[in-house]
């Protein structure tokens, strides 16, 4: 008998207060106080095994829409998998989510010990857990607090405490929180000491200078100018893949001036072009990559795969840099209106796709190991970054603290702790090359030869 929740996803929910008229059966569709918006794109629902509604569930991902921060459509679909992944674990072990007869029978416990136990078989990761654990005790909070759901114990035992953070010029604070103890996982607190990584929202790895020049020539045996240009927009700018992918050609409309060597493209709310939790920041373009890109957007292959797209701007500048070989979008901005076209709007699939069949084959082909995200480039920047005024440091004409507010402009860190990560990466791994002076010079020669 099939016991598997489902999920499925419609294209646009309308969110309305229906209203019978008095004058005739038909439904009137009223705005609804509720919520700020009157419709949402990609809205999942989750179904029981007999294909019926998940009402509670359903109902919560409702609750999240009247949220003053609307929910990303990706992120609501994240919760949605985890309440899915909860609910057929439950089934699976005949246990009611809603009955809670004593403290050992705690669904949500029994759910912690089996990911843990996939944990210790590296079949998921700690973040996943933690994320997954969150989501779960976020619904359950829900239950108690606005559908007044009583269980007979605790489900969890909330306790305070601090957490300390560098502000703007350095100084530690300490900012109070309210953790559940149910989500802490004690396995992660020491992290492997021979771990070269950085935590930049995940665990990055950068690449080594060799690393990058194997990368670079490996891209261009590849064909894909596209794949090639993009990778090294990552690594001249440490853009984020959704950031890259989202780049317009409005943003590549200026005329250079013989003195610029550095093009500044704005990027998050209101840009057009995606951020990290759309936060305001700027790219920095050397100048030699911002003409390449010009001269590529004026390239017969690049207006053939414009020519083929469904995405039909009002302004031809807003049409995307990057596009398929369809002439669709490699990933969908935020705000982009044409994203009901699809079934699941484009989030990096192809270029998830690309790295791990058409680049892995050629590394293999070299008995070499691909083992890198694209999201490493973002890493490998900041190193070079940092390199490049190695230098410098050593000549006295640059201070520690003014690398530091370099690079954490360049990479848009809110918190310069982070910043400070990557200077202690330097110190902690021994598998980094000699820096050179100028990384920019290094990358162009690289795309040049």
């Amino acid at each position: 008998m099939n016991k598997q929740v489902t999920k499925i996803r419609i294209k646009s929910l309308k969110i309305f207060k229906p209203i019978i008229s008095k004058y005739s059966l038909k439904i009137i569709e009223e705005d609804n106080n509720n919520f700020g918006i009157t419709n949402y794109q990609f809205f999942p629902i989750l179904l029981n095994p007999d294909k019926s509604l998940w009402e509670l569930a359903n109902r919560y991902l409702l609750h999240k829409l009247k949220s003053y921060e609307l929910p990303n459509p990706r992120t609501l679909d994240t919760i949605a998998c985890d309440l899915k992944d909860f609910k057929n674990f439950c089934n699976e072990g005949e246990i009611d989510y809603l009955d809670i007869p004593r403290k050992l029978s705690n669904p949500i416990i029994k759910y912690k010990k089996d990911l843990l136990f996939k944990l210790y078989n590296n079949e998921v990761s700690v973040n996943t857990i933690k994320r997954k654990l969150s989501s779960i005790t976020c619904f359950y909070d829900w239950l108690i607090k606005h559908e007044n759901i009583k269980f007979n114990f605790p489900l969890w035992s909330d306790s305070e405490s601090y957490i300390s953070y560098s502000n703007d010029y350095g100084n530690k604070n300490y900012k109070k929180v309210k953790t559940k103890d149910i989500n802490k996982i004690s396995s992660t607190n020491n992290l492997n000491t021979y771990d070269y990584s950085i935590i930049d929202y995940g665990r990055l790895h950068p690449l080594t200078k060799n690393e990058q020049i194997i990368l670079i020539k490996t891209l261009k045996e590849c064909n894909n100018y596209e794949m090639l240009l993009s990778f090294i927009i990552a690594l001249s700018t440490g853009a984020r893949m959704q950031t890259v992918f989202t780049l317009r050609l409005k943003h590549f409309e200026r005329e250079i001036d013989n003195d610029e060597n550095i093009v500044k493209i704005e990027i998050g709310y209101g840009t057009h072009c995606d951020s990290k939790f759309s936060k305001r920041n700027i790219l920095f373009f050397p100048v030699w990559l911002y003409k390449k890109i010009q001269i590529y957007i004026k390239s017969e292959k690049a207006i053939k795969k414009r020519n083929k797209s469904k995405h039909i701007f009002d302004n031809s500048s807003l049409q995307y840099l990057f596009l398929t070989s369809r002439g669709s979008p490699y990933y969908c901005s935020k705000d982009d209106k044409y994203k009901i076209l699809y079934p699941a709007p484009p989030s990096g699939e192809n270029i998830r796709m690309f790295i791990n069949n058409t680049l892995k084959t050629k590394y293999t082909q070299k008995n070499l190991k691909l083992n890198f995200s694209f999201h490493d480039l973002r890493a490998t920047y900041g190193i070079n970054l940092v390199d490049s005024y190695m230098p410098l440091l050593k000549e006295k004409k640059i201070s520690l603290t003014q690398i530091l507010n370099i690079v954490r402009e360049r990479m848009g860190h809110s918190s310069l702790r982070t910043t400070e990560l990557y200077l202690n990466y330097k110190v902690k791994s021994k598998n980094i090359d000699k820096a050179q002076n100028n990384y920019e010079l290094f990358l162009r020669r690289l795309l040049d030869t």
